[in-house]
């Protein structure tokens, strides 16, 4: 298929600048077309076109400026849990796994929603350990201070075992026990690591799953020890994303690791990423863009040069005429790329249809050395 587009673009390329030459050709000969006579120069250094062929050509310019210019890097990098952002659910008391609110890791969740539901002896003698004081409490005339230090206890057991307060509230109206407790989540975030099943036995401090809050994560990238020199301390980076191209992201240094990765010639580096929405997932791919020192120096668009044996573009010296010229390239970045001698501030070079222009320079250059032996 690669191959197909390739050779679908060279025929319209070459459809497009026959037309162009059949356009110059009309142009010079026939009659009532005065005002779009093409003459071209006897060395060919400079291309004449009129409105029509330069519409056919797609020609399109943009203007040498100065602008600030900084070595610059792009290092991959993936997206990873904030792992300050990640809470950890066990089992607070023994006993066996009833029900799972939630199945599968990935599932969003809010702060306070159902988790599971434990079937436990503990907590049912706890329970009535609480009921018993509260009665005793409550049916005593004038309660000392052992009975309101029992009821605290006992309070205090049931809040360590993760009982909410309404739940215990709950308790004290219904005054009656139950031994499969429901239990809810301390934060909001998603579901990862779920490591239990419906039935099984747990022991007290088993971990049960991971809830991870996505407002922020992290980008982990390796970095080269000769791509040291990008990096400034505490200086954020701009992070594009596979999933969203073309939109930049703000990476604030969180972590550079002092020495080598092990059994590698590399640094992790590790930086933090709002990502108030969510759209930013653990795995995505990331491009980290490192900066060096910028200086202030003539740039042109990537766009505008033609590679060959020597870096040229085409230059508008005057209104539709066009003169390749030689250029001396240097920094570069996404977009721009500094242009170190041919070029003058102010120039208008062509940024779209400059291949065409290049190969009617060619074809003209070809006719001109045919002549001679017709």
């Amino acid at each position: 298929m690669l191959k197909l587009h390739k050779y679908v673009l060279t025929i319209s390329s070459t459809v497009i600048l026959l037309a162009i030459t059949s356009a110059c050709k009309s142009d010079k000969g026939g009659a009532g077309h005065a005002g779009h006579t093409i003459e071209m120069p006897q060395e060919h250094t400079a291309i004449h076109l009129n409105r029509r062929m330069k519409l056919l050509a797609n020609i399109e310019t943009d203007t040498a400026r100065t602008s600030w210019m900084g070595t610059q890097q792009a290092i991959l990098g993936t997206v990873a849990i904030d792992e300050n952002k990640t809470e950890e659910v066990s089992a607070r008391v023994s006993g066996r796994l009833d029900r799972l609110f939630v199945r599968n890791s990935g599932e969003k969740i809010r702060k306070g929603q159902a988790l599971y539901a434990l079937y436990s002896e503990e907590l049912l003698i706890a329970q009535n350990e609480y009921l018993n004081a509260l009665e005793l409490v409550q049916t005593a005339s004038n309660p000392d201070q052992t009975m309101l230090r029992l009821l605290s206890r006992a309070k205090k057991r049931l809040q360590l075992w993760g009982l909410t307060e309404r739940q215990i509230r709950s308790l004290s109206t219904t005054r009656k026990a139950d031994p499969k407790v429901t239990f809810y989540s301390p934060a909001s975030g998603y579901i990862t690591n779920l490591k239990v099943r419906e039935g099984e036995y747990v022991a007290e401090g088993t971990p049960l799953m991971e809830i991870v809050n996505l407002s922020n994560v992290w980008v982990e990238a390796q970095v080269y020890p000769n791509e040291l020199e990008y990096l400034k301390a505490g200086a954020p980076v701009e992070i594009e994303f596979e999933g969203y191209p073309g939109r930049m992201f703000k990476g604030i240094p969180a972590f550079r690791s002092p020495a080598l990765e092990k059994n590698s010639q590399v640094y992790l580096m590790r930086y933090k990423v709002i990502n108030p929405t969510g759209a930013l997932r653990p795995g995505m791919m990331a491009y980290v863009s490192l900066s060096g020192a910028k200086v202030k120096t003539l740039t042109v668009p990537k766009a505008a040069l033609l590679f060959s044996e020597d870096t040229a573009v085409w230059v508008e010296t005057a209104p539709d005429q066009f003169e390749m010229r030689l250029v001396k390239t240097g920094l570069e970045n996404k977009d721009r790329v500094q242009v170190l001698s041919g070029l003058n501030e102010g120039e208008v070079v062509v940024t779209s249809g400059a291949y065409l222009l290049n190969s009617k320079n060619i074809i003209d250059k070809g006719a001109s050395h045919t002549m001679p032996g017709m």
